[in-house]
């Protein structure tokens, strides 16, 4: 649900990754998978990190950051998701257990109660240290790099 939106802005901070993420041959999605966007023009500037971390014990971790600014305002947002996960094929299901955002005016990040969200699921592909996951339904996707 919220995760949809999060990787559509393309926005996030960096996780690191633990001990237990290191690469399992029996499930390749585990491990710290991450992609950073710059957009800028003249009037304009965007920076967004997305980092998703899969763990052997099916929960994942996403965190999101980014800044827009203009000659007016600069806005810092982010989020934070975490719950459970399973791959079945090629199909990546994530069940959000918590989330939180960064509060533009505030600076400080607050909780929802997402107690457990609805199942979210795409299709993805795993190339090498490339983990790429269909956002739309034209086909567009998200790459992200394993760390």
């Amino acid at each position: 649900m919220a995760l949809l939106g999060l990787f559509a802005a393309f926005c996030g901070m960096v996780f690191t990754s633990c001990g237990d993420d290191e690469a399992d041959p029996d499930n390749p999605i585990v491990g710290t998978w991450s992609t950073s966007e710059k957009e800028s023009n003249a009037d304009f500037s965007m920076t967004m990190t997305t980092s998703i971390t899969f763990t052997s014990d099916g929960k994942y971790s996403l965190s999101e950051e980014g800044e827009h600014k203009s000659q007016d305002f600069t806005e810092r947002f982010g989020s934070r998701e975490s719950g459970n996960y399973t791959l079945n094929g090629n199909t990546l299901t994530l069940t959000a257990t918590k989330f939180a955002y960064k509060n533009p005016e505030s600076g400080k990040w607050e909780e929802e109660d997402s107690s457990q969200g609805e199942p979210w699921s795409q299709e993805i592909a795993i190339d090498g240290k490339t983990l790429y996951i269909a956002l739309y339904e034209n086909g567009e996707q998200i790459a992200l790099k394993k760390k």
